[in-house]
């Protein structure tokens, strides 16, 4: 383009020119020359507007890359929220790791989603032992007790922070216990939410339809990743 630039002016004097013909030649040549340099201008303007910003790109794709995992790091354990996602499923997220987190439809494929994330971030690509606690409350609401329940003429409410420890079971999937006594069975972790709902109903009938205490879950379990 500077080179363009530099014949413009040689072209627009019309040198050696000596009869009409020959002005109006070279006004012909010098109107195609200035379209044709118009048209470079323009391009190399926009190939200049449109250039990407490798620095910045490169810079923000950094920061938006997840930190590795130490085997040290790993082996101190995580400890995740669980939610309810609208529209159905969970998510979970660390309280100790900001880019540990998952989505899923059921709370066991969560876990299984957590666990693939730590192996896909761990620095040392070799296995590691490290425990996850997961940490969920129920936000549902209590079901009437169903007829003929055990609730023995307790009108009493249930105690104002009732928590369950959840634990695999082999025969009977999953079990849920609390300090008060209160054991639940499911075969599904899923399934323990609604059951623990119906088992307060029956043991505390004056829960049903009124305020009552958090119902919370901790899951802790070591693995192998």
């Amino acid at each position: 383009m500077t080179v363009a630039l530099r014949l413009w002016p040689t072209l627009a004097t019309c040198r050696g020119c000596k009869t009409l013909g020959d002005y109006v030649g070279r006004a012909l040549i010098l109107g195609v020359f200035t379209l044709l340099l118009y048209l470079v201008v323009v391009w190399w303007m926009g190939r200049r507007r449109h250039r990407p910003r490798r620095g910045r790109s490169t810079k923000a794709a950094t920061s938006q890359r997840p930190k590795p995992i130490s085997a040290a790091r790993a082996a101190q354990g995580f400890t995740l929220v669980v939610d309810t996602v609208e529209g159905g499923g969970y998510s979970a997220s660390s309280t100790d790791d900001a880019d540990l987190r998952a989505e899923a439809p059921t709370l066991v494929a969560v876990d299984e989603r957590v666990r693939q994330t730590i192996r896909d971030q761990l620095a040392d690509k070799g296995h590691i032992e490290t425990s996850l606690a997961y940490l969920w409350q129920d936000s549902g609401g209590i079901a009437p007790a169903a007829a003929g329940g055990h609730a023995g003429g307790n009108s009493d409410r249930p105690p104002k922070n009732l928590h369950f420890e959840v634990h695999d079971a082999a025969a009977d999937g999953y079990v849920a216990e609390s300090e008060s006594g209160v054991r639940i069975t499911a075969n599904t972790l899923d399934g323990l939410l609604p059951a623990t709902r119906t088992e307060i109903a029956l043991r505390w009938p004056g829960a049903v339809g009124s305020a009552t205490s958090a119902v919370t879950f901790s899951w802790v379990r070591n693995v192998r990743i």
